[in-house]
């Protein structure tokens, strides 16, 4: 379980989120094929719980033609459809797999590409649509390492979104354009440095003593690494919670 968790930070995988601008007549289009797919996905789910088949291959040479013939969908959005009930199976086998009417559904390679930063070609029932894609200034500076699966978005409202993987090679430097305040629960903001310090240790320890092992020799080896004597009472709640035989910075003993 702790290899798990630590993967999540290790692995973390950046998305793009793209908002869409079709018109009346492409956003008709693009509504139906998502109300089809998941229409085909919740056909197929069943079929997938009765029979217990989990493997993607396994279902495909026995439900492929059906999903093409009774629904429509092009050979590669078939198979996209039995890759997603597939997936949905796996998370939890007692439980039969529903899809919402218009749930996201995913867009490998093959069903878009993008042509140039302002338009993008997607895949529908009725063959490609070119569609105008809005971005910020974030999402350009990181739409170079775009790659792989997407996935095409209805929300409540009627906006489109494509949200497309990113990645980003080791070592390359994600530019700041936001920030996030981390509330700590202090009030007193005429308080000496000194005390704020402490103060943080303290909120800190509350944190850290509930937290597996792994976790915290992986916090300590990646994320406290500031300057002194900014987190220095941080530092030093931390190391009074790991064990001593671990290898620690200097300063931090």
């Amino acid at each position: 379980m702790i290899e798990n968790i630590l993967s999540i930070f290790l692995n973390m995988k950046l998305t793009l989120q793209i908002q869409l601008l079709p018109d009346a007549t492409t956003g008709q289009k693009l509504k139906a094929t998502i109300e089809r797919f998941n229409e085909a996905a919740n056909w197929l789910a069943p079929k997938a719980y009765e029979r217990k088949l989990a493997n993607k291959f396994a279902l495909q040479k026995l439900y492929y033609s059906d999903l093409r013939h009774l629904f429509g969908l092009s050979a590669q959005m078939a198979i996209r459809c039995i890759a997603q009930v597939v997936e949905a199976y796996k998370r939890d086998k007692k439980v039969q797999p529903a899809f919402r009417k218009h749930a996201s559904i995913p867009y490998d390679q093959r069903l878009y590409s993008f042509k140039g930063i302002d338009r993008v070609s997607l895949l529908t029932l009725e063959g490609r649509v070119l569609v105008p894609m809005l971005m910020g200034n974030y999402q350009r500076e990181q739409f170079g390492y775009a790659k792989g699966q997407a996935d095409l978005v209805l929300r409540k409202d009627g906006k489109w979104f494509l949200l497309v993987s990113v990645d980003v090679p080791d070592g390359t430097p994600i530019p700041t354009t936001d920030f996030i305040g981390v509330d700590l629960g202090t009030t007193s903001l005429k308080l000496p440095s000194a005390f704020m310090h402490e103060r943080q240790a303290q909120l800190l320890q509350r944190w850290v003593v509930d937290l597996p092992i792994a976790i915290l020799e992986f916090i300590s080896d990646r994320i406290f690494e500031a300057p002194q004597p900014i987190c220095h009472a941080a530092k030093r709640v931390l190391c009074d919670c790991l064990d001593p035989s671990w290898i620690l910075p200097r300063t931090w003993r």
